[in-house]
């Protein structure tokens, strides 16, 4: 097996990994704590990600591109676009309403700026 092989399958199985300890965060955390652990988990997601597709690529420049992915999808946020296109599209709506089930919200609706729960 390839180097490149083996640092794909180590990075895979660190997606993996890294995918379940942050909705399990979510599952079981609440407030502060469980959203900045998800936010750090989502970096550290696009990071392996970026081995997994790249995996010659050096620890800082991942680490770079994770950190730069991630700061400009929170920017993106603030303008309001992602949640306007939310009210309009199905898939937000479904997501939505498995997340009230999943968080065991009693109602979800979605307003300006996404959905949110009761």
């Amino acid at each position: 097996m390839g180097l490149l092989t083996r640092t794909r399958l180590i990075a895979c199985a660190a997606a993996l990994l890294t995918l379940a300890a942050g909705l399990g965060s979510r599952a079981v955390m609440t407030g502060d704590i469980a959203k900045y652990a998800g936010d750090a988990l989502y970096t550290a997601l696009v990071h392996v990600l970026v081995v997994l597709v790249a995996p010659w690529v050096k620890p800082t420049a991942a680490a770079g591109a994770a950190l730069g992915f991630s700061c400009a999808v929170e920017l993106f946020q603030l303008t309001g676009i992602p949640g306007e296109l939310a009210v309009h599209s199905l898939a937000a709506k479904r997501g939505c309403q498995f997340l009230c089930v999943c968080r065991g919200a009693r109602s979800c609706r979605s307003g300006p700026r996404g959905g949110y729960f009761r």
